[in-house]
């Protein structure tokens, strides 16, 4: 439970007060009704409205999203692409345990769904009691880089007590709300409202609770905006998706700049690959970033930057205020300008290592072997998340031009550093000469 002085200490920057407690007499109407679900004797049915809520809405969620994550972490461990991968990319390496982890927490959530009551014990046996809302206030509980990114709709109301008949404060805060979320949610309390609060029996020390922050109906509490959703189940997969082609992305293009590497490239060669890239790839990235943005911000009722003045916010507490609001629609253009030059770097890199990958692969020049001298055998290990191997070495005929080619641990073992070798060396599909191997 809140006490008054921990409710206190939240009131700082970013708050959203819409409460006058001290103007509000307590005075429930005598015609007050409760839910229908309350209706029943104890212990009482869940009717479809609660088993189908938000509560069992993001409930159902969780577990798919376990178990399909570990499904697809157990699948994926197994493929040799990626066994190779987890050398250089080392959070790899604990796929195959991860998945065992989100599938078992995934069916003993099923479990605990199907023998807990979890929050429908409220509807189950709680204690519905009439309260008002005295206080509302939207405070920050998490920031990053001086922007609040987490919030909580904080609440002080006043109950009566059905059995003694007195009156008592009491504090409560919803779910963690989003700084993102606030535009697509909405608050059903206003402050004055009569509202539902509930409490379960023989627990004393348990706070009372207002009905509505459990999450068990999809009409009350903070709920969503008409015509709007939070996160769906495909959204979710679509996400996961792009997680593992971001990774797979990420880990080929490591490889091609090093195994694939060129002894040698034009610098005209290069820019114009990088410049390609930029034009052909990274152009249609800029736009597709920007046109989610500004669909995101579309389809949250913010128009433009220029007429933010004119945004009429609604009196809802979880609804950003003005200035709030200007300052999410900053970072958002921040971010768009971030993302655009970003995405022209990126698709410059990514083809140019496209460029790098054809002209290795593609390759069917005659090999051409060449004495070399391994210099150093390095492995080189970032922040613990990512791990080169590489090999640094000369060309006997050329001493003064140091090369360094990406290898793997295996490669490694029979090489020492000092002793001469030969190099397997290729013309190149485009005429950039490149080293397939290094052997005795």
């Amino acid at each position: 439970m809140f006490h008054e002085s921990e409710f206190d200490e939240f009131e700082a920057d970013g708050v959203v007060d819409l409460g006058a407690p001290e103007h509000l007499p307590f005075d429930p109407p005598h015609d007050y009704a409760f839910e229908p679900e309350f209706d029943a004797p104890v212990p009482r049915p869940c009717p479809p409205e609660v088993r189908w809520g938000r509560y069992a809405t993001l409930q159902k969620r969780q577990i798919a999203g376990l178990l399909f994550s570990g499904a697809a972490l157990l699948a994926v461990s197994k493929l040799q692409f990626i066994e190779i991968l987890s050398n250089y990319l080392l959070p790899l390496q604990f796929i195959f345990p991860l998945g065992l982890i989100l599938g078992l927490c995934g069916i003993v959530a099923i479990v605990a769904r199907k023998y807990r009551p979890g929050r429908y014990r409220y509807v189950i046996e709680g204690e519905p009691m009439i309260a008002q809302i005295r206080r509302l206030e939207m405070q920050s509980t998490a920031v990053a880089k001086g922007n609040a990114t987490i919030f909580h709709l904080f609440t002080e109301f006043i109950y009566r007590d059905p059995i003694t008949g007195e009156d008592h404060t009491a504090f409560t805060a919803s779910e963690p709300i989003g700084i993102g979320q606030r535009m697509i949610l909405q608050s059903t309390y206003r402050v004055g409202d009569y509202v539902t609060a509930v409490r379960l029996p023989g627990k004393p020390n348990d706070p009372v609770r207002l009905y509505g922050f459990l999450g068990l109906r999809h009409d009350l509490g903070v709920i969503p905006q008409q015509g709007k959703q939070l996160d769906s189940p495909l959204r979710m997969f679509l996400t996961l998706v792009f997680l593992f082609a971001f990774l797979g992305a990420i880990g080929w293009f490591i490889y091609a700049l090093g195994a694939l590497k060129t002894i040698s490239t034009p610098d005209g060669d290069f820019w114009k690959c990088v410049g390609l890239g930029a034009v052909v790839f990274g152009l249609p990235l800029a736009f597709a970033f920007h046109q989610v943005l500004a669909g995101w911000i579309k389809r949250n009722h913010v128009r433009d930057f220029s007429e933010v003045d004119e945004f009429d916010r609604p009196e809802d507490p979880v609804a950003l205020s003005e200035d709030e609001l200007k300052s999410y629609l900053k970072s958002t253009r921040m971010l768009r300008l971030f993302l655009i030059p970003a995405a022209l770097v990126a698709g410059g890199f990514f083809f140019y290592t496209c460029c790098l990958s054809i002209n290795a692969l593609v390759d069917t020049s005659p090999a051409v072997w060449k004495p070399i001298q391994v210099d150093q055998l390095t492995i080189t290990t970032h922040r613990g998340m990512v791990r080169e191997y590489d090999v640094h070495y000369h060309f006997l005929d050329n001493p003064g031009k140091r090369h360094t080619r990406a290898s793997t641990p295996e490669q490694m073992v029979g090489l020492i550093a000092g002793r001469n070798y030969r190099a397997e060396v290729h013309a190149g599909y485009f005429g950039w000469p490149w080293v397939r191997s290094i052997s005795q």
